[in-house]
């Protein structure tokens, strides 16, 4: 079941596979609580340098391109149909639903 393959003639068994339990209560706006006893939600962040492109002595500036990753434990989100040892990307809908923490980068262009 909703693993991409259709199991049955009618393929029902690949309808509704959403991957988060929605639930009236979760506040997208309201960040998540923190866990194992501390004060605030703790985000790791992964930052992978791609290239490094022109650098500006005079101007102070430094041109690059990055991925940045961002984790933490959304304790208020129940999961359904997970794919063990497999990635299991989200609908632009699921997305839409969750808290996703802002970040903002200050002095850029």
């Amino acid at each position: 079941r909703c693993d991409g393959k259709p199991d049955c003639k009618d393929k029902s068994d690949e309808l509704e596979c959403r991957l988060i339990e929605k639930d009236k209560s979760y506040q997208k706006f309201l960040t998540p609580p923190p866990v194992d006893k501390k004060d605030k939600l703790v985000i790791q962040i992964i930052v992978d340098i791609v290239s490094i492109g022109d650098i500006k002595e005079i101007e102070s500036t430094i041109d690059f391109q990055f991925t940045l990753k961002m984790n933490w434990l959304e304790s208020r989100l129940k999961f359904a149909n997970l794919m063990a040892n497999s990635s299991n990307p989200l609908t632009p809908e699921e997305i839409d639903y969750l808290w996703i923490p802002k970040l903002t980068f200050y002095n850029t262009e």
